[in-house]
């Protein structure tokens, strides 16, 4: 039986983090080590973790004596277990009762998944969490659990990251081996780690809800959402993963200009407005561009982004700069290291 550890890594969440330990605790695999890393919590964190440490022996609480930044916080979280698989549990979700049992089947059964995720339900008390689901969109019609090799055809992981991460779970192994890129400033480096995992094996999807997503003033997803520096933190990504995927040979870009035809106009959009800046390939700005002509008359609806519509309103040309324009006026923008997929 695969071994396996639950990390929670927090920051005075104290009354969140006992409805994820507890949602933990109550899962039907019980064979787990939870891991709580504490980023130097004062709000009485610290009492209420040791209160289950003392009645549960899988429990391990580690403690930064000050804050460290998020990003160290989760690097903790996720290289110090040596277990075959890591499931990652924000410190206010929640996991349902059978999702780390799935997760060890699903992580055995498929021998060369990388990462496992399932479908993820929003709740909370903002209008975000109404009805809302996370799962990977191009396998969002999948009824049955499917295997996805992105080594084949990378092409789909450029639609954004809708995989929720307290949804997901990771090969040990592959996770100890690449190098964890995490900035605390820079919005989606979730988002390049699970680029990185699908470089090295397949990704398992399982079309259940196995988790839930909080939605709340103070999650780091509702402040930053919609800013232009996270905007401009996303597109650079795309652009550096197409590049990466490029050199890994995963990555065709004519097969890319027929699949984005059938995405999602948001994904489609932010992909264009990504590609068509200035300073990209100029490969990349002629695919923008076509793209552009052929989808401009069909995509005129509030589900794509800014600049696009003032791109349809005023012509192409202003897709050079509008990524640009994110950049100048939303300040700092660029990771501090610059992205690869091996070492």
């Amino acid at each position: 039986m695969l071994s396996l550890t639950v990390s929670i890594p927090t920051y005075n969440r104290s009354g969140y983090l006992q409805e994820a330990i507890e949602s933990v605790l109550a899962q039907t695999y019980s064979d787990f080590i939870l891991l709580i890393t504490d980023n130097g919590s004062t709000d009485g964190t610290q009492e209420i973790v040791q209160k289950y440490v003392n009645r549960d022996s899988r429990i391990i609480y580690h403690r930064f004596s000050k804050n460290q930044g998020p990003a160290e916080n989760w690097k903790y979280a996720l290289l110090t277990p040596n277990t075959d698989l890591v499931a990652l549990l924000l410190d206010d979700d929640l996991l349902l009762p059978e999702h780390l049992e799935h997760a060890v089947i699903a992580m055995t059964e498929f021998n060369d998944a990388s990462l496992y995720c399932c479908k993820t339900e929003a709740f909370g008390d903002l209008p975000t969490s109404v009805n809302n689901t996370y799962c990977p969109l191009w396998l969002a019609d999948r009824q049955t659990i499917t295997e996805y090799d992105a080594r084949q055809n990378s092409a789909p992981l450029l639609m954004g990251t809708p995989m929720a991460v307290s949804g997901l779970v990771f090969k040990g192994h592959v996770l100890r081996s690449i190098p964890l890129y995490w900035d605390s400033a820079f919005a989606p480096g979730d988002y390049f780690l699970m680029f990185q995992m699908s470089q090295y094996g397949t990704i398992v999807y399982e079309p259940v809800v196995f988790a839930r997503y909080r939605w709340h003033s103070e999650n780091h997803s509702v402040k930053i959402q919609g800013t232009r520096r996270a905007s401009a933190q996303l597109r650079y990504l795309i652009r550096k993963l197409a590049l990466m995927a490029l050199k890994e040979k995963t990555l065709d870009l004519h097969r890319l200009e027929d699949e984005a035809m059938s995405w999602p106009v948001g994904s489609l959009s932010n992909l264009i407005v990504a590609f068509a800046v200035v300073d990209a390939p100029l490969s990349f700005r002629k695919l923008a561009f076509r793209l552009f002509k052929r989808r401009s008359n069909d995509i005129d609806n509030c589900q794509t982004g800014r600049h696009y519509q003032v791109a349809l309103r005023t012509g192409v040309w202003y897709l050079l700069f509008a990524d640009m324009i994110d950049r100048a006026t939303s300040g700092w923008w660029k990771p501090k290291w610059e992205p690869s997929v091996r070492h």
